[in-house]
C-alpha cells in the first residue's frame, strides 16, 4: 500500500507542479480487479480513489489500485 506523502509527490511530478492539492473517496467496482479493469472474480469491491490538483495550470489526476488517470475534476466521477 502506498501512503499519501508519496501519492502527492508523483502527482507533483506528473502535473508539474509542486502546489497541488488533493481530495479521496471510496469507489465500488463489480469486480475484484477494480479500477485495473481484466478478470477478476464476481464481486463489489471497493477501493480508495486519490485526485489530485494543479493549483497553477489546473490540470488533474486521480490513481486507485495502482493506475495513474487523468481526472475531469468532478468527485465521484466515472473511473
Amino acid at each position: 500500500m502506498i501512503d499519501i506523502e508519496s501519492l502527492i509527490k508523483e502527482a507533483q511530478i506528473k502535473l508539474d507542479s509542486a502546489d497541488v492539492r488533493w481530495w479521496s473517496w471510496p469507489e465500488v467496482f463489480a469486480s475484484t480487479a477494480g479500477p485495473r479493469g481484466g478478470i477478476g472474480c464476481a464481486a463489489i469491491t471497493t477501493y480508495q480513489v486519490y485526485a489530485f490538483e494543479s493549483r497553477s495550470t489546473l490540470f488533474h489526476v486521480k490513481y486507485c489500485g495502482g493506475v495513474w488517470k487523468e481526472w475531469d475534476g468532478k468527485m465521484r466521477g466515472r473511473w
